[in-house]
């Protein structure tokens, strides 16, 4: 059992839950650029595939570069304000005035419209997300309420991505497909929640209680400081081994619903209870860190995913199969919430590591290697996955697939996923920034920055 924090800071629920309603737009926001939007324009505005392909990877190239450059811009700005809330507000406007464009297309739009639109949509996320995550972790440093901020945040992540998926079963709308008028709305939708959700951060969501330390950050530190921090370069393995797991099981889960187990019409369902059980799930997680302490929760959470992924290969064709793919899919997105919001609580304790050993706060530049991480794992598990499709011979339109390509189809989707998953679920384990370890990484940082020991609450702290 974990030892309560002597320095746990007074935080209202209200007010942490309003640094995380930034995050039901985000996710909104996400989910219909990656499973929407590139389907849209190839139906309704006519662009080719191979276009849409050709932008979606120069778009990414660019989003690569603005990453760490918005991480130092963010820990190098000064402001009444502080370093984060500025730039959530620039990239919210970026993002509203991209949305309106990339989400309302006309039916001659070519390649370069949406290259232009996705593009600045990007740059707009980033100047939110990467400031925002950092901000999360400047809050408070107490090692199970930063848990606590982070599933806030994963919770509202969930929500808004429920908001999306049953959007077009609205009874405004004539049927339940993503139509133009379904993403129109959306358009609308995403921008409003945006200026509503970023205004009541900025305006009631707790400032960053660590201080800033007066030297600013440079990239050429950041790179020898990553080279002689341990905790960092394991977390990244880890964070690496499983992001490429899900990048390779998520993008194949739409080939093995529809066309492994022919259940066309159960996609969105099956998807819909994926996020469901995610978000039902996060209360019993923050239980378990606050019992087991949250590299044993994260750890755990990662196996059972793990184990989650061998049954659906005994699965075959039909609609005897809907269900007991439902349920084992569910309890994947069950398990994988913890990693949702625990492997950015731990990534808060690694930056508060280099910020004890450097005398400086580096949080938004580290955060943006963690946001070119998940996108590089995006990119890389499902060029991996589709690649590997084709050495298989495995044809995703067709019914008629043979037994060695569809065993080379399971390796890709269930074997590969598996393995990593179970490693990067052992390394968790032994992670060595534990609760007794941060504490006194906390304490260090405390004499040096002279910041008071803050008061202490009640055991319910923040709570779901």
């Amino acid at each position: 059992m974990t030892n309560k924090s002597p320095a746990l800071a007074i935080l209202a629920p209200s007010r942490v839950g309003a640094y995380a309603l930034p995050d039901i737009p985000i996710a909104m926001l996400l989910y219909c650029v990656a499973m929407i939007i590139p389907g849209f324009y190839a139906t309704y505005a006519g662009v080719a595939p191979a276009t849409i392909g050709s932008v979606i990877v120069i778009a990414r190239l660019f989003d690569a570069i603005t990453d760490p450059v918005i991480g130092v811009w963010s820990d190098r700005t000064r402001s009444r304000l502080g370093a984060r809330k500025p730039w959530m507000i620039a990239g919210g406007l970026v993002s509203i005035i991209s949305i309106q464009f990339l989400f309302t297309p006309g039916t001659q739009s070519s390649g370069l419209y949406l290259l232009g639109w996705i593009a600045a949509l990007y740059l707009g996320w980033t100047m939110m997300i990467v400031p925002y995550d950092a901000w999360g972790a400047e809050i408070s440093r107490d090692y199970v309420q930063r848990s606590r901020i982070f599933a806030y945040r994963a919770s509202a992540y969930y929500f808004g991505s429920i908001l999306f998926l049953a959007s077009p079963l609205l009874p405004i709308f004539e049927t339940t497909e993503f139509s133009a008028e379904v993403i129109t709305f959306n358009a609308t939708s995403i921008s409003v929640l945006i200026i509503i959700c970023v205004a009541s951060a900025v305006l009631f969501a707790p400032d960053g209680q660590v201080k800033l330390d007066t030297a600013r950050p440079r990239l050429k530190e950041l790179a020898q400081s990553l080279r002689q921090n341990r905790p960092m370069k394991l977390f990244l393995i880890v964070y690496m081994l499983n992001g490429l797991s899900l990048g390779m099981f998520l993008p194949l889960s739409f080939v093995y619903v529809v066309n492994y187990l022919a259940l066309p019409d159960k996609f969105s369902i099956i998807l819909l209870g994926f996020v469901v059980a995610s978000f039902v799930a996060m209360p019993l997680w923050l239980k378990s860190v606050k019992r087991f302490g949250k590299l044993r929760a994260w750890s755990v959470g990662i196996i059972i995913n793990t184990i989650c992924y061998p049954p659906l290969a005994l699965l075959g064709p039909g609609d005897a199969s809907f269900l007991p793919a439902f349920g084992w899919v569910a309890l994947a997105g069950a398990a994988g919430s913890a990693t949702t919001f625990l492997a950015a609580s731990v990534f808060g304790d690694v930056i508060d590591f280099d910020h004890m050993r450097t005398h400086k706060n580096r949080a938004a530049n580290y955060f943006a290697i963690k946001s070119l991480a998940t996108k590089a794992n995006i990119a890389l598990g499902g060029g991996i996955a589709f690649i590997g499709l084709d050495l298989f011979n495995y044809d995703p339109s067709s019914s008629d697939n043979d037994l060695s390509a569809k065993l080379g189809f399971l390796f890709l989707f269930l074997g590969i996923p598996s393995v990593l998953s179970a490693v990067s679920g052992i390394l968790v384990w032994k992670f060595p920034i534990d609760e007794r370890r941060h504490a006194i990484i906390r304490r260090r940082i405390d004499r040096r920055v002279k910041i008071p020991v803050q008061e202490s609450v009640n055991e319910s702290g923040i709570s779901l």
